[in-house]
Formats: C-alpha cells, sequence, structure tokens
C-alpha cells in the first residue's frame, strides 16, 4: 500500500513538472526523508520507548 502510493506519488511529480529536473529532485528527495521519519516513528513505536519517553 505504501509503495504504491509513493509510485503514484512519484509519477505525479514527473507528469508535472518533467521539464524541471531540479524541482523533481526536490520532490523526490523530500518524499524519501518524509517515508524515511515517517518509517523511523513507526519502528520506533514497534521497538518501544526509543526516544527516552
Amino acid at each position: 500500500m505504501e509503495r504504491l502510493f509513493f509510485v503514484s506519488h512519484l509519477w505525479r511529480i514527473f507528469q508535472g513538472g518533467r521539464r524541471n529536473i531540479y524541482q523533481v529532485f526536490c520532490a523526490f528527495c523530500r518524499s524519501v526523508l518524509l517515508w524515511l521519519i515517517t518509517y523511523e516513528r513507526y519502528e520506533g513505536i514497534g521497538k518501544g520507548n526509543i526516544y527516552g519517553d
């Protein structure tokens, strides 16, 4: 499900600004960072008290 959303999001970026490589690259980096942050947060919830609450 997550991967499908990620791919469709990328496809939308490529269709929207295919001429502007820089814009596409920035959007891609932002998506990867957001995904990593979300994944880390979920991993933290799964493993328990990782942030020292």
